[in-house]
């Protein structure tokens, strides 16, 4: 139930003996007892709650800052994506060949070069093996490097080539040189100069005594000799 106030006046308003009347208001000169002020509540309050509306409005500052770092790193999270790592191969290395002899060169025999002179050293009338084309010595005089057989139309083969006196004195040069197949003489050339001081020379042609129609072809023979006539 509420507590009545014991300065208030209660005007009966109801019952069959009291008729309807107008409410009245206070008495003439009445007023309500006066408040207490807590000035000392006042003062502490108010720095109070404006110390809790900073730090509201700072936590929301530092919230609103946080919550961005946040969005960033997360941005930053799926942008950048973690680095693959490449998987090891689970095969085996493969071992290394076995080591193979290198095989074995074999040298080709070594070509026997033709001398680059041949001097026949025997008497007159004796037979020295010579070579086409190999500068060679009989008696007082050589057949220089490079002769050779000339083949002429009607007149057969010629031997022809440059001939030197190597000796001390003047000197008229007879000999013959022969081509032969085996045993049988297939070509016999006759070869002269005119009288040579030393170390003149001079292009000489021998003629072929044996058949001067007939060529001579290589593989006609096997062998060639010279021999000095005088």
């Amino acid at each position: 139930m509420s507590q009545q106030d014991p300065n208030q006046v209660q005007i009966p308003t109801a019952g069959p003996q009291y008729p309807q009347q107008p409410v009245q208001g206070p008495p003439p000169g009445w007023q309500p007892p006066k408040k207490k002020t807590h000035k000392f509540r006042n003062f502490v309050v108010f720095p109070f709650v404006g110390l809790i509306a900073l730090i509201v409005v700072i936590s929301a500052a530092a919230g609103g800052g946080g919550g961005a770092n946040t969005a960033s790193t997360k941005a930053d999270t799926k942008t950048s994506a973690p680095a693959v790592q490449p998987k090891a191969s689970a095969k085996p290395a493969n071992k290394a060949p076995a080591t193979t002899e290198a095989p074995k060169v074999t040298e080709a025999p070594k070509a026997t070069q033709a001398p680059a002179e041949v001097k026949c050293t025997g008497n007159r009338n004796d037979p020295c093996e010579i070579k086409l084309g190999v500068a060679y010595t009989v008696g007082k005089h050589t057949m220089q490097k490079g002769w050779k057989l000339k083949t002429e139309e009607f007149l057969g083969t010629k031997l022809i080539g440059t001939l030197a006196n190597s000796s001390d004195d003047t000197s008229t040069a007879f000999f013959t040189v022969k081509f032969l197949k085996g045993s049988a003489v297939v070509a016999n050339f006759q070869c002269s100069s005119s009288e040579l001081e030393p170390k003149q020379t001079e292009d000489i042609e021998c003629i072929n005594m044996s058949d001067v129609s007939k060529s001579l072809k290589p593989g006609a023979y096997n062998k060639i000799t010279a021999e000095a006539d005088f």
